[in-house]
């Protein structure tokens, strides 16, 4: 009672508005730096969080792609709101010239296209992801805030994004590399009924691993790796690409939660609707390479619930044959590992003896960050050496 009565006396948020100085916003005062701002989920201790933007994401849907592998654009589903970047106003679409359509959905088209400014003999060819946005001022520069992550991304085994920009009509044009001999999937299935060879499996292994390596340690989640978004560039190197459902996480994030990914090279943990980390990129990277030594999915069935219980189960069908090594089959194996904290990161991969003595066979330098193994036997970081996982065991 004495509560209702403190609350009749105060003065309504009407009162408030016409009694408060105009430099002070809605509240009666400004929010501490580090505070959300509207739009944005709350935040503790003045770290940001970040959601999913169901406007935005709905209009990004994936886009189909040509007989030459190129990959459609996945939809971007999370918006990281620490980024802030304005709207371009220096590149404009007629600064290139289309080349020709690679592919075509409902929400957009992707075209090769080079700059007109280039040289004619230095001309170099780019891939244009035209999406239609709303008119929202908003919608856009949280499409372009978007964009600039993949900025941050600056590897020899990652896609690399060039810039992004609003044209006419409402379109986000994001300018990116190209890769001109198509992707993983279209590889397998171009050697079908026959598959890759093991060096080949190998390096396009450890290319991708080393891209994730330093996707991770840019505190940013793939979640959408699988054979279709692992490019191959003009000699054959893995590039990934295609990270529209990447989600940044802050030091002080270290799990996620929402539901991505194509079902084929969903982890145990996204079946089963649970947090999840880098880990689980490395369970697709697994699925990637079975499908490599292969040329098939390492889990199938006729509906979801069919796959989610082979995934939860961690059982596939054993890659046959002399044609692969223990190791690379080992490797396949660990990051197959249904339980995550059992499971190796892309540290633990490439400081693998068998990973190490590839990569130097390979020419593939490794990152100063991935130093030997102290001990053989936990090569693959926190892989247990000894006997099966107990959650894989268990079911």
């Amino acid at each position: 009672r004495g509560r209702a009565r403190v609350d009749a006396e105060r003065p309504s948020a009407r009162e408030c508005d016409h009694r408060r100085p105009h430099s002070q916003p809605p509240g009666g005062r400004i929010p501490p730096r580090g505070s959300s701002r509207p739009g944005t989920r709350g935040t503790r201790r003045g770290v940001t969080s970040f959601h999913s933007s169901d406007r935005f994401s709905a209009r990004l849907m994936v886009l189909t792609t040509n007989n030459q592998g190129v990959a459609a654009l996945a939809s971007w589903m999370t918006k990281p709101a620490v980024i802030v970047a304005p709207r371009s106003n220096t590149t404009r679409l007629e600064d290139f010239e289309i080349q020709r359509k690679l592919g075509k959905g409902s929400f957009g088209v992707v075209y090769a296209v080079t700059r007109r400014r280039d040289p004619q003999e230095r001309k170099r060819t780019y891939v244009m992801k035209q999406i239609s946005m709303g008119p929202s001022r908003r919608d856009q520069e949280e499409a372009i805030n978007e964009c600039r992550v993949l900025a941050k991304l600056n590897h020899a085994h990652v896609v690399r994004y060039h810039e992004s920009f609003v044209a006419s009509g409402n379109r986000l044009c994001i300018v990116m590399e190209y890769a001109p001999k198509g992707t993983v999937h279209s590889l397998v299935q171009g050697a079908k009924p026959k598959t890759l060879s093991e060096d080949v499996v190998w390096r396009l292994t450890l290319q991708s691993a080393l891209g994730l390596h330093h996707i991770h340690g840019l505190k940013i989640l793939h979640r959408d790796i699988k054979a279709e978004n692992i490019f191959l560039d003009k000699d054959g190197n893995a590039k990934i690409g295609d990270l529209g459902v990447a989600k940044v996480m802050t030091h002080a994030v270290d799990f996620a939660k929402t539901l991505v990914g194509t079902p084929y090279y969903l982890s145990p943990e996204l079946c089963e609707n649970k947090p999840y980390n880098h880990k689980s990129d490395v369970w697709s990277l697994g699925c990637v390479v079975y499908e490599m030594m292969t040329g098939s999915h390492p889990f199938n069935a006729q509906n979801q619930g069919a796959l989610f219980v082979k995934i939860l189960k961690g059982k596939y069908p054993p890659v046959r044959g002399v044609s692969f090594s223990p190791d690379l089959k080992e490797l396949m194996d660990r990051c197959l590992t249904v339980n995550q904290t059992r499971r190796p990161d892309t540290a633990g991969i490439l400081r693998s003896r068998a990973a190490r003595a590839k990569a130097q066979t390979l020419e593939l330098t490794l990152p100063s960050d991935v130093p030997p193994p102290s001990n053989p036997r936990e090569a693959f970081g926190s892989v247990a050496p000894d006997g099966p996982d107990p959650a894989a065991a268990a079911a």
